[in-house]
């Protein structure tokens, strides 16, 4: 079972990537805009299951942004280090979104320190 999500990540990356870089997105909830800003994009604010992104655009803005009205980060990181991620299983598909991935607490720095994170209200 695995292997199929293992390879829904490596198809829903391929979409996502430009050049060397792979884009994604997270709706955040009001409270989190600052956090995350702030450099909070960590597994001590981010426990359990870790934070999940979109590589889809669309889903962040009209399945979670319009509800949160708190806008969208845009996420762009290196495809090396992404499947650097991958391999170590910090970074696994989301079973219940298509387009969709989670960055465990263990590799959220890493996440964070090899990524440009803008945020935008629009």
């Amino acid at each position: 079972m695995e292997d199929a999500y293992a390879e829904k990540l490596s198809i829903t990356v391929e979409k996502a990537t430009q050049g060397n870089m792979v884009t994604s997105y997270k709706a955040p909830v009001a409270s989190q805009v600052d956090l995350i800003n702030g450099g909070g994009l960590t597994g001590m604010n981010f426990p359990g299951a870790g934070a999940y992104f979109t590589t889809s655009r669309n889903i962040a803005n009209t399945s979670y942004a319009s509800e949160r009205r708190a806008g969208v980060f845009t996420i762009s990181m290196p495809e090396s280090i992404f499947h650097d991620l991958v391999e170590c299983n910090k970074i696994i598909h989301d079973r219940w979104e298509s387009d969709s991935f989670v960055v465990r607490p263990s590799g959220l720095d890493e996440f964070r320190e090899n990524s440009i994170i803008t945020h935008s209200n629009d």
